[in-house]
């Protein structure tokens, strides 16, 4: 258990440079070392290198994110004096978390199909497909909305009023910007 907690805590404690370089610095730096050992040819070899690594980059970056999401939510939420749903902030984040990375690799194949000049998917399984996306994606805005309910309610010591936290919440929609604003601050509330 502690070990899960230290885990959580390094997150947390990170600056908003070094969060910064783990969700986008060491990808990028997959995507250099990538295509330099492969040694792309011409322009058509660098395309055909991002259309495998980039599910991958994606991917590591999402796992990063999520887990950032994750740590903020189970740490600040033991700290809050005021109740909030947990249960539903972990399935939020498990369901957008699994379909992302699902799609991902999902509409990888989708372009591979379509490259290789097969048939596509049936209608019915698009329709279930773009229904499970959208739900995803409200799954997502409800996280970023626990999480800057969590912050601005530990700064206040009460339960936050909308007007008091949607500032917090658009800096999380709009990744990576608002990480430089918003883990500061997250550092101040874990000391």
């Amino acid at each position: 258990m502690n070990k899960i907690n230290s885990d959580y805590n390094f997150l947390l404690k990170l600056k908003h440079w070094q969060l910064f370089f783990f969700l986008l610095g060491i990808p990028l730096l997959l995507e250099l070392i990538g295509i330099i050992l492969i040694h792309p040819t011409n322009i058509y070899d660098v395309l055909n290198i991002n259309l495998y690594l980039m599910p991958i980059i994606i991917s590591v970056i999402m796992l990063f994110l999520f887990r950032w999401f994750w740590s903020v939510g189970i740490i600040l939420y033991k700290k809050i004096s005021f109740d909030m749903n947990l249960k539903r902030f972990k399935a939020a984040l498990l369901f957008s978390f699994t379909y992302m990375i699902l799609f991902l690799f999902f509409i990888l194949s989708v372009f591979l199909a379509f490259v290789n000049r097969k048939e596509g998917f049936p209608s019915i399984v698009n329709i279930i497909i773009l229904a499970l996306y959208l739900f995803s994606i409200l799954c997502l805005i409800y996280v970023v909305h626990f999480i800057s309910k969590l912050l601005i309610g530990m700064k206040l010591g009460r339960r936050p009023f909308i007007k008091e936290y949607v500032g917090c919440f658009f800096l999380l929609l709009f990744f990576p910007v608002g990480i430089w604003f918003i883990q500061p601050k997250i550092n101040g509330l874990t000391r």
